[in-house]
């Protein structure tokens, strides 16, 4: 049974693939730079698939609550995932486009779907999502939009997670050490937790909010700095991350599909509260590496990602 799922969710994720390049050969026919004298959000559709490695590390959670004399104590832990997404980005009008994005996962994580087991579980998900994007190519972009996806892992309980998410993007211009540019994203997701014994709620809230700065040292390698802030809560306890991250984006030269090296770190603290006990401050650190594939987008990776993502 649970291979019969494991295939339907891979053929549904190939299906929506399909139909966002459907979607985006559909809109080709429309023209590539400015419609009724404004700006287009993207030059022209197109399709990108994104390939990425993620790790984790986090300390050790040590903590008491003075009130009985009770103790928690979760050894230091490390997470692995890899992750797949195809995106498309169509224009509609003028500044006004959408992106349509399906995904999926697989890695061995730190938190458990119930909240309720400390330690790692082999988790698998996958999902969609859609944004509307108000952009101007040569100021910047506004983005809303939503997500669901469905997380799975050995034994009865699963979880649907559905998200919301908010950004703004500034362009800076070349003033003569390269052009930069500022990026603003919120998102939320609720986790609708299934398949658990009793009456306890143990459903989750997820906030993020990050931003950063992405410095062009060459029309095809941008450096990004930021930091991000990541609040999990659940019915007993919650976490809070605070991290600074670096990433660099790299076109390289292959000639027959454009396609984009990605690599990057972060470091930063993490609070561990539970009622009762004291709150407990961890380190976390974290590295990912990835391939990004372009068909139809632009000559370089500033005009891809200014002009087509």
């Amino acid at each position: 049974m649970r291979i019969l799922c494991s295939r339907g969710r891979g053929l549904g994720t190939v299906g929506m693939a399909i139909a966002i390049w459907l979607l985006a050969a559909a809109a080709g026919a429309a023209g590539t730079e400015e419609e009724g004298g404004l700006p287009r959000a993207f030059a022209a559709p197109n399709v990108r698939l994104g390939l990425q490695y993620d790790f984790l590390r986090v300390d050790e959670t040590k903590t008491y609550a003075a009130s009985t004399g009770a103790t928690i104590q979760v050894p230091r832990h490390e997470a692995h995932s890899g992750r797949a997404a195809i995106v498309g980005s169509l224009p509609i009008w003028g500044p006004i486009g959408a992106r349509v994005s399906a995904r999926g996962s697989y890695g061995h994580r730190q938190r458990s779907l119930d909240g309720l087991g400390p330690g790692n579980n082999d988790v698998s998900s996958y999902g969609a999502g859609l944004e509307l994007v108000l952009r101007d190519p040569r100021i910047g972009a506004i983005t809303g939009g939503g997500s669901y996806d469905r997380l799975s892992r050995s034994g009865p309980t699963d979880a649907n997670a559905y998200g919301g998410n908010a950004g703004f993007a500034i362009y800076f211009p070349d003033l003569g050490l390269g052009p930069i540019d500022w990026n603003v994203r919120f998102d939320f997701v609720h986790r609708d937790v299934s398949g658990t014994a009793g009456q306890v709620d143990i459903d989750a809230d997820h906030y993020r909010v990050a931003g950063s700065a992405g410095w062009y040292a060459s029309d095809d390698v941008q450096i990004l700095l930021g930091g991000r802030w990541d609040r999990a809560e659940e019915e007993f306890s919650s976490e809070d991350n605070r991290e600074g991250f670096f990433q660099v984006r790299w076109r390289l030269p292959v000639p027959v599909v454009p396609t984009e090296l990605t690599f990057g770190a972060s470091a930063g603290v993490s609070v561990y509260k539970e009622q009762l006990f004291r709150d407990d401050h961890r380190a976390i650190y974290g590295a990912n590496a990835g391939l990004v594939f372009r068909w139809g987008s632009g000559e370089t990776l500033l005009d891809s990602i200014r002009r087509y993502d």
